[in-house]
């Protein structure tokens, strides 16, 4: 979790000595504006600073910003979209963490007596089931017998974050062509 102080400082813009100055020309002095430069740039310029030798965005953010949790999030990331994806997401989570907190938060964790709709429901008997390899008559399965639901509270599921079939794929992509990375360095390695 990231404190407000934190993020005012990783939203912040840097002097201009300190920009990330893309191979196109292009300069970012925030984290915003490197999201915004990398929706504008072009696959080759991305790969120039993110390659299987290097990522120099993921190096910036580190070097500039201090900010090891996205240098370690961007580092193995090798596709320009899945890189911004990655960048909207954090700038989101840093945005929510400057606000104060709302009110219908607090009722997300309210008293378990609260929320009757979050506890589990009493399990239901299992029918017997007819064992058709004996053609015995029914027989009731086996069920392990289990403790009476504890009532808890259960924040309320978010949207935002429930995983999406285009971030697994990013997150597959992201992995393989990690591995790929690494198997490439091993093969040059015993070259050599």
């Amino acid at each position: 979790m990231v404190l407000p102080e934190e993020a005012k400082h990783y939203l912040a813009s840097v002097p201009d000595s300190q920009a990330f100055r893309l191979v196109n020309g292009a300069t970012a002095r925030s984290i915003e504006e490197l999201k915004s430069a990398l929706v504008q740039c072009n696959d080759g310029t991305f790969y120039y600073h993110a390659n299987p030798e290097k990522n120099d965005f993921a190096n910036w953010i580190k070097g500039v910003f201090v900010y090891d949790a996205l240098y370690l999030r961007l580092l193995p990331i090798r596709n320009r979209l899945e890189m911004v994806r990655a960048l909207e997401e954090t700038l989101s989570l840093l945005q929510q963490a400057q606000q104060p907190a709302q009110p219908a938060a607090a009722q997300e964790f309210a008293p378990a007596s609260a929320q009757s709709s979050t506890l589990s429901p009493a399990p239901t008997p299992v029918p017997p089931v007819a064992n058709p390899a004996t053609d015995s008559p029914a027989v009731s399965p086996i069920v392990p017998t289990t403790a009476p639901p504890v009532a808890t509270a259960v924040p309320a599921a978010s949207p935002t974050t429930s995983p999406t079939v285009m971030d697994e794929i990013l997150e597959f992509e992201s992995l393989f062509a990690s591995l790929l990375a690494d198997i490439e360095r091993e093969i040059f390695a015993e070259d050599f």
